[in-house]
């Protein structure tokens, strides 16, 4: 049956009337985008550069990136300070850090602190820079740009979409050697199930074995302090900083006021220049306290005392924290697994004999004095049992 004409035409229209429509709004958005994408600062509208365009951010980009030379000879700002994430300890903080701290200045401010900087670490880096005025204005557009916008955040991959898509052929295959039939060769069909089924339990023993520890787990801190040039460089004791290990469960964070004792003075790295002790001073000045992440984590049925094993027993730090002094950003080296602290315990040497800790533990000393035993391990005096850790 024909549909009604002047209906059909009429509704055609439209279609035609709205398409017409639709096309003009896209192009017109399209040129409104083109031509004025973000607002920028009355003093920047002051100096003349006008409001901020999506060409002028795309240049200003293509400077930071180093696209555009900035002199001769000189380093592109994306060397030092990396626009994408990284899994390597920069010294240097990222492009995204930069822009989030500027976003409240303006182009003149980080203007002067590129082209006349006071720290020693950019005056030999940034000595060979020519940027204009115009120049700085346009980085400075596409900082703030991508102030809002943040880096691109990298896929995860890991094993969980091979285990969904084995997971699938698995269901797939079962499925069609008891139900459908469709493929005759039934060896294939084991062969399949074998397979993958083998697979998905080893990955889940795996990942329940696992589960609650973090080992080599390595975050980046609010501030890039290094342990390497502290401790290793400076030869600052652990317990100068962590000053309640001895006497207490926890190691302790230094607090900002005892990071000054020695940054009152300190201001500027010999790698980091002077942008992450800044932070540290911000915080001194303005009463606010460092959001630390904590590296080494135990599960909440487990106890663990720094008193028991740096006080009592003198062991080293770097016993469960590795070497310590070689890191620039901290990382969980041993798993600290239930299974890793009883080797540690049924193999540790105890001094039973020097030690007034353990003078309580009379027939272990009769016992080492007779020759009757050669030495004892943290097992002879408890440490294997379960209540010692979770009671």
């Amino acid at each position: 049956m024909m549909p009604n004409q002047p209906d059909f035409f009429k509704g055609a229209c439209r279609l035609v009337f709205l398409f017409c429509i639709s096309l003009f709004l896209c192009l017109h958005v399209s040129a409104f985008e083109g031509s004025e994408v973000v607002d920028t600062d009355s003093d920047e509208m002051e100096q003349g550069f006008g409001p901020v365009t999506a060409d002028d951010i795309k240049r200003g980009e293509r400077l930071f990136r180093g696209l555009v030379p900035l002199g001769p000879d000189a380093a592109s700002c994306a060397s030092c300070h990396n626009v994408n994430p990284i899994d390597t300890f920069n010294w240097n903080p990222s492009a995204h850090e930069i822009s989030r701290f500027y976003r409240e200045r303006t182009a003149e401010d980080l203007y002067a602190v590129v082209m006349e900087p006071v720290s020693s670490k950019m005056m030999e880096i940034h000595h060979t820079y020519e940027i204009s005025p115009e120049d700085m204005f346009l980085v400075k557009s596409w900082m703030d740009d991508f102030a809002e916008r943040g880096m691109d955040q990298r896929p995860v991959i890991n094993n969980l979409i091979f285990f969904l898509l084995l997971l699938v052929v698995f269901i797939a295959a079962v499925a069609d050697l008891v139900i459908f039939k469709k493929i005759p060769f039934k060896l294939l069909h084991l062969a399949v199930i074998l397979g993958a089924g083998l697979f998905m339990l080893k990955t889940i023993a795996h990942e329940a074995i696992a589960l609650g520890r973090s080992q080599y787990y390595e975050p980046d801190q609010p501030i890039k302090f290094s342990h390497r040039v502290h401790a290793h460089d400076n030869k600052t004791d652990c317990l100068y900083c962590h000053s309640i290990a001895e006497y207490s469960h926890e190691a302790g964070i230094p607090s900002v006021s005892q990071c000054m004792n020695c940054h009152v003075i300190v201001r500027e790295g010999s790698h980091s220049g002077r942008f992450e002790i800044n932070k540290l001073i911000e915080a001194f000045e303005n009463e606010i306290p460092i959001r630390w992440i904590k590296v080494h984590n135990l599960p909440d049925h487990a106890f663990f005392s720094h008193a028991q094993h740096v006080g009592a027993a003198g062991l080293d730090c770097s016993e469960c924290h590795g070497e310590v002094e070689e890191m620039d950003r901290i990382m969980q080296v041993s798993d600290l697994s239930m299974g890793w602290c009883l080797d540690c315990h049924r193999s540790t040497e105890v001094d039973i004999l020097n030690n007034e800790f353990y003078s309580v533990y009379m027939q272990l000393k009769d016992d080492i004095s007779a020759g009757r035993l050669d030495y004892a391990t943290a097992r002879e005096t408890g440490g294997t049992d379960c209540m010692k850790c979770h009671y």
